[in-house]
């Protein structure tokens, strides 16, 4: 029986659309990053968006691809029952989209699913510092100024996406949606330094190795899972050194809390994409390492195959760690320190929804309880 490529997208484009993952209102990602991530022809994905517009799923609106049906002239868009509405704030148009394909995926996933739940719209705005003007959402202050405006009492608040390093004001970005009247969430909170400089009101978003209660480090838990099996020459692996910056913030954290474990050695393989996933597990034997710290899943997933084509079975030849526990990991059993993201997302819903109250810690904080998802990738040392 042949099988029709159009078909099997169009479902997934539904499953996507009815799991939260895409949201009414937003466009969906770039068809270029789409075809990447799910391995498609442009071709083939364009004729299955062209079949979900016809099932009413997306409708066109510029040069973006919108979720949900195109409004009429008696839409809540174009009446007076405008729904409850939380603005989305970022410097790119599909930037919320984006981050369900990355480490923040819980945080977006759980946030979406209470807006779902509760009938809340979310609606990007654009700050004007990535996207042109020519956007088909409002872009730059003064246009979100008049949107905030049209919404009147269906304006609940705004959640504010950008990292601080690619904001040209954050203070004033953040202030600026203050303003506005209702709740403020930043979701990148990776610069613990500059909390006294924000307003008091702003909720910040903690996780990882950016922000943990006290005595809950992601950094702590990964090594104590290994430290309790026996494990004292453990190597942090990566093979993407060059590449981001956040690896060397991760490994800082490993070698801080090393020093509270007695007799344990943080070996550090840190190699450029020019070395293969092969030869880096492989130099990791060498090395006579016990266990593996990889930096986050997907690198995780990576070394993993590495280590059964050279052989080698985990966790009875060496032991193996990650951080995010996406749900990318499922298929693999690679124990993962868990951020508690899709809680985070939860809780930020309803610190904007008002109806349930979220306590928060000193300045106005909301950090994520990290902990161990064990799959099964840690084995007690010969």
């Amino acid at each position: 029986m042949d099988i029709n490529p159009k078909i099997d997208i169009l479902e997934r484009i539904r499953n996507t659309i009815a799991s939260g993952q895409w949201h009414a209102g937003e466009a969906i990602p770039k068809i270029r990053f789409l075809c990447q991530s799910w391995n498609l022809s442009a071709t083939t994905l364009i004729c299955a968006i062209r079949q979900a517009a016809q099932e009413q799923l997306l409708h066109k609106k510029g040069k973006y691809w919108i979720i949900g049906p195109e409004p009429s002239l008696k839409s809540p868009e174009n009446s007076n029952q405008i729904p409850p509405t939380i603005l989305i704030a970022s410097h790119r148009l599909n930037e919320w989209s984006e981050f369900h394909q990355n480490l923040l995926a819980g945080f977006v996933i759980g946030f979406g699913l209470e807006a779902n739940r509760h009938k809340v719209r979310l609606y990007p705005v654009l700050t004007g510092e990535g996207e042109k003007e020519d956007s088909a959402f409002p872009c730059g202050r003064q246009a979100i100024q008049k949107f905030r405006q049209e919404l009147g009492s269906a304006y609940l608040g705004t959640i504010f996406t950008p990292l601080a390093v690619t904001t040209k004001n954050l203070v004033s970005s953040l202030s600026f949606f203050q303003r506005l009247g209702g709740p403020v969430v930043w979701m990148q909170d990776e610069l613990p330094a500059i909390k006294r400089s924000l307003p008091q009101q702003i909720l910040r978003i903690s996780y990882g190795d950016w922000g943990s209660k006290p005595g809950n480090s992601s950094a702590h838990i990964a090594l104590a899972s290994l430290y309790e099996k026996g494990h004292r020459r453990i190597a942090f692996l990566t093979n993407e050194w060059e590449q981001h910056n956040w690896l060397a913030n991760r490994l800082q954290a490993l070698e801080r809390e090393a020093s509270s474990f007695k007799e344990l050695t943080i070996h550090r393989l840190l190699k450029s994409p020019r070395t293969s996933d092969d030869d880096l597990v492989r130099s990791a034997f060498d090395d006579r390492i016990t266990a593996l710290i990889a930096p986050n899943d997907e690198m995780a997933i990576r070394y993993y195959l590495s280590c059964n084509r050279a052989g080698k079975t985990i966790p009875h030849d060496i032991s193996l760690v990650s951080f995010d526990n996406r749900y990318t990991l499922k298929p693999f059993p690679i124990s993962s320190v868990d951020f508690g993201l899709e809680f985070l997302g939860y809780q930020a819903f309803h610190y904007i929804y008002g109806v349930i109250p979220i306590p928060t810690g000193r300045h106005n904080q909301l950090f994520g309880i990290n902990q161990l998802h064990d799959s099964g990738s840690i084995a007690m040392i010969k």
